[in-house]
This record gives structure tokens, C-alpha cells and sequence, in this order.
């Protein structure tokens, strides 16, 4: 499967402009990327979750470093990956700056990175573990129908489709039930026609993706945390992440809800009621493996 999320059909499954070739940050970064330090805290996933949000929120400590953008997309983009780790270290800070903070605080810092595509493509988990074998990982996970909604509309927003929610949501839900089955993250085949729709309702299966997460890393690497529950208790979230990152604690001065969907519209009372029945053993196998419960339809 491609590395970005793309449909090669016509019409109005529009997929985002690809890379032909990795861009390098900047050429003071890419003849120093050799002193630069990889990264030791990632939020992998999920799309459409907060992920933005929590990144700002963590970068407010002063012991956290944080990659030249959000989302580097390394481990996700084969063109990225093929650029090898030189290109991906050129994307954060000098061991020089890593040092000095430490040695400024007293304690050592964290290197922060944010690429939500990590957690559900599923080549992606065994490259991290490859480069990153001792990071601590961050999922945070929203209910799968709202998620959805959510993706549709920042692709409608940036022009890349034209289809309804309605539309969208059934063309990935036909592409699932032709199957007869789940298919595991970033591993569904493609059609006759070459043709395979935005994951909108994929990206939802948030069980079948952690449990690739957890074939190469421990559990205790990997902090599994709610939006609803972060959008609720900001600080009380954060605090969990300042002390799953061996971090002292710190009042999160700004609370500010970014890359934030537009709230109006959404699924008619039948497709949710639908989405909501082909999301329920997802969301109890989700459960089940967490020992938790997330509060979703089940």
C-alpha cells in the first residue's frame, strides 16, 4: 500500500499532492544533522484525536524539545524513509542544545515528534522500533464515529474531495465488507479497478493498529490516553504525560483547542446508528485490550 493516503480513481476521490522526492528542513539543518539527537517521545496516532492539541499542550514544558514540525512524517512516507536517518535527524535539535537544557534544568529533556500516520500504517511501528527502540509512545484515541466526521471534513476543507460524509463513509465501508472481513491497518489490497477510498472508517480500528503498535513495543512504553477525557481535564492529561516522560510536573498555561473541525453537520440518524453497529466489537476488543472503557457504543 502507498505511503500517503491517496485514490488513484477519478472523480471525486482527489488524493493529496505526493513528494517525488524527500525535502531536506533547511540546509544549515542538513549539514548538522549529524550532531542532532532523534527523538524519545512520539505521539503516533490517531488521526483526527488531538494529537495537534497535545502536542502544543506538551510543548509548553520547558523540558520538552520539539521536532522542526509536528509531523515529520518519516516512518510513514516511503519517500521520507528512503531519505534515511540523516534526513530525519536533520529535523530536530543538537545534541549541544539537548545538553545545555539539561544541564540548565537539572534534568534531562524530552525530544517531542507528532506523526499520527505512525500508529496506522503498519509498516510503520517495526521502522520506529528499528531507529527508536526505547521511545515512549502517545495514542490518543476518540470515538471512531466522531473521528471520522472529523477527517472528512479537514478534507473537504482543504479541497481533496468532494463526496458527502454519507458518500465517503459508504464507499469505505464497501471497500471493508467486500473483503469479508477487517483488514488489518494500512493492509487492504486493492480493488479491480485500482481504486481504494480514504480510510475515513479504517482509521477508526483502533484495536487492529495498537496491536501491531504492541509487537514492537512494550506496554509500558506506550501511554494510551481519551480526547474526550483531555478536552475535559486538560491539565489532569497532561500531568499523566509529564509523568509517563519521567518529566516534573507543569501548569499548562495555554489550553487552546487547535486544528479544531468546523461543528456543524454530520451523519444522518441511519449511518450513525450503522457506523456506530460496525464500530461496537471494535470498540469492545479496544477495551478488552486496554482494561478500559472508553465510553463508546459498544
Amino acid at each position: 500500500m502507498a505511503s500517503t493516503e491517496t485514490s488513484t480513481g477519478a472523480g471525486s476521490f482527489r488524493g493529496f499532492r505526493e513528494p517525488t522526492k524527500a525535502r531536506w528542513p533547511g540546509t544549515r539543518r542538513r549539514l548538522t544533522a549529524c550532531v542532532r539527537v532523534l527523538p524519545d517521545l512520539v505521539i503516533v496516532g490517531a488521526q483526527r484525536a488531538g494529537t495537534t492539541s497535545l502536542y502544543h499542550y506538551l510543548s509548553q514544558h520547558p523540558a520538552v524539545l520539539t521536532s522542526s514540525r509536528k509531523e515529520v512524517h518519516f516512518f510513514d512516507w516511503d519517500e521520507n524513509y528512503g531519505s534515511g536517518a540523516a534526513w530525519y535527524r536533520a529535523h530536530f535539535p543538537s545534541r549541544l542544545r539537548v545538553a545545555r537544557l539539561a544541564r540548565a534544568l537539572g534534568a534531562q529533556p524530552r525530544v517531542l515528534e507528532g506523526t499520527p500516520g505512525y500508529m496506522y500504517h503498519g509498516h510503520a511501528p517495526g521502522r520506529m522500533a528499528a531507529h527508536l527502540p526505547d521511545a515512549r509512545l502517545l495514542v490518543i484515541l476518540r470515538d471512531p464515529v466522531e473521528r471520522a466526521l472529523s477527517a472528512h471534513k479537514n478534507v473537504v476543507r482543504k479541497g481533496h474531495t468532494g463526496l458527502s460524509f454519507e458518500e465517503a463513509a459508504e464507499a469505505d465501508l464497501a471497500w471493508i465488507e467486500d473483503r469479508r472481513a477487517v483488514p488489518a491497518s494500512g493492509a487492504a489490497p486493492a480493488n479491480s479497478a485500482g481504486q481504494e477510498p480514504r480510510p475515513f472508517i479504517r482509521r477508526g480500528l483502533y484495536a487492529d493498529q495498537l496491536e501491531v503498535l504492541f509487537q514492537h513495543y512494550s506496554r509500558e512504553q506506550v501511554l494510551v490516553l481519551s480526547a474526550e477525557e483531555m478536552f475535559a481535564d486538560t491539565q489532569g492529561v497532561c500531568d499523566r504525560v509529564f509523568a509517563f516522560a519521567d518529566l516534573a510536573p507543569r501548569a499548562i498555561v495555554s489550553e487552546k483547542v487547535h486544528n479544531r473541525s468546523a461543528s456543524r453537520g454530520g451523519p444522518n440518524a441511519a449511518l450513525r446508528a450503522r457506523l456506530e453497529a460496525f464500530y461496537a466489537p471494535a470498540n469492545r476488543r479496544l477495551n478488552e485490550l486496554l482494561d478500559r472503557d472508553f465510553g463508546w457504543p459498544t
